[in-house]
């Protein structure tokens, strides 16, 4: 009596096993270790009390796939603890740049960071959400860091225009010689660089 395993349904299996690994070879894409070697494992058990001619191609082109995948797993591997040492510098160099008070800096760079870390093909959709999850806090403190500076600014832009203000107004009352005049110009000048500096929602309406 024929073994069970040599029924068409468990060559249907090997066939089928066989193409997903073929399949897997033609993406290019992330490489799931753990489906590598689910297909290893199911592979051998469908095969392991077979004895028919009929699954040697069938093996032969399944090791084939499996040999290629398994050497760009390690490649992945390796790409992605480079990849995740780059990572780790840069956080160390954002939460550097928010101690520093380069808020600004910090932000644009965690940003890029963020959409690195998405775009990344040696990353596991796992590892994604594990950086997004640990930089959670770090978004957090520069969305209350920023908010902090913008009412700062906001302030600091309303002052900048009333000092000017008050430029004005003297130059206005003010009789003397053409030299104070330039004088109070270069003042006024100094204040608009001082504005255009600050990061602020206030209005060029008020100044």
């Amino acid at each position: 009596v024929e073994p069970v395993q040599n029924s068409p349904q468990s060559i249907d299996k090997i066939i089928n096993l066989t193409e997903q690994a073929e399949s897997m070879t033609n993406n290019q894409g992330y490489i799931p270790e753990k489906t590598i070697f689910a297909l290893e494992s199911k592979f051998n058990q469908q095969i392991e009390n077979i004895q028919s001619s009929d699954i040697d191609e069938l093996a032969t082109r399944f090791n084939q796939s499996l040999n290629t995948l398994k050497d760009r797993l390690k490649k992945q591997q390796q790409n992605a603890q480079k990849f995740i040492t780059q990572i780790e510098k840069r956080i160390k160099a954002i939460k550097l740049q928010i101690s520093d008070g380069h808020v600004s800096k910090a932000d644009k760079s965690l940003h890029e960071t963020l959409k690195q870390i998405d775009h990344s093909e040696v990353l596991s959709n796992s590892q994604k959400q594990q950086y997004h999850t640990q930089l959670k806090d770090i978004q957090s403190e520069l969305g209350d860091l920023s908010s902090w500076r913008n009412w700062a600014h906001d302030n600091e832009r309303e002052n900048l225009a009333i000092k000017a203000e008050k430029l004005a107004e003297n130059a206005q009352q003010n009789t003397s010689l053409e030299t104070e005049f330039t004088d109070v110009t270069a003042q006024v000048n100094d204040l608009r660089k001082q504005w255009k500096k600050l990061r602020s929602r206030t209005s060029e309406d008020l100044w």
